[in-house]
């Protein structure tokens, strides 16, 4: 997973920097991600960080804001705060972004995929390019995919591994 995330961060250094050196650029720039910078998205967002301002001289910094700090904790508040211009970038789950981009409720269907490469297949198919150009069309330019893995549900009467082993459990 966390060569995943140095990947989708190298491929958002590479389209970022892009993008700036032909336009105005602000001096600082805000990066909002879900989770604790320990967490492979806060080490990738840091990484991220500190390659632009690397690769840009110092001249452009982005400063990371880990546990949805910049919307007081509100995971679901980010994705209009990207659109807003409040937050400049962000790394999000799609189960955040959902609720606004309904489309992207896929990854949150259960039983749905049986494994990361079918994950993969379809973010990179047809059906991941029809959500990012989705995303894009509410003016969120989204420059790739980052896994957070599986949901899980655990119990203590047997294992999950369909529906119809969730029969009798009582899940609150």
């Amino acid at each position: 997973m966390f060569k995943k995330a140095v990947i989708v961060t190298i491929l958002m250094v590479m389209v970022f920097s892009t993008a700036v050196s032909a336009a105005d650029y602000k001096d600082e720039y805000t990066l909002s991600y879900n989770v604790g910078p320990n967490f492979p998205w806060g080490i990738g967002a840091r990484y991220f960080s500190d390659l632009v301002r690397e690769r840009t001289d110092g001249r452009i910094n982005i400063k990371t804001y880990g546990g949805s700090s910049l919307a007081a904790g509100q995971q679901t508040s980010v994705f209009m705060m990207v659109r807003n211009g409040s937050i400049d970038m962000a790394l999000e789950s799609t189960i955040n972004w959902s609720s606004q981009v309904k489309e992207l409720n896929l990854f949150t269907l259960p039983f749905f995929f049986d494994s990361y490469a079918e994950v993969d297949a379809v973010e990179n198919g047809e059906t991941g390019q029809y959500m990012l150009d989705k995303i894009e069309s509410f003016g969120v330019v989204p420059i790739g995919w980052g896994e957070n893995g599986f949901r899980e549900i655990t119990n203590n009467k047997r294992p999950i591994h369909s529906p119809e082993d969730l029969s009798d459990i009582n899940i609150e």
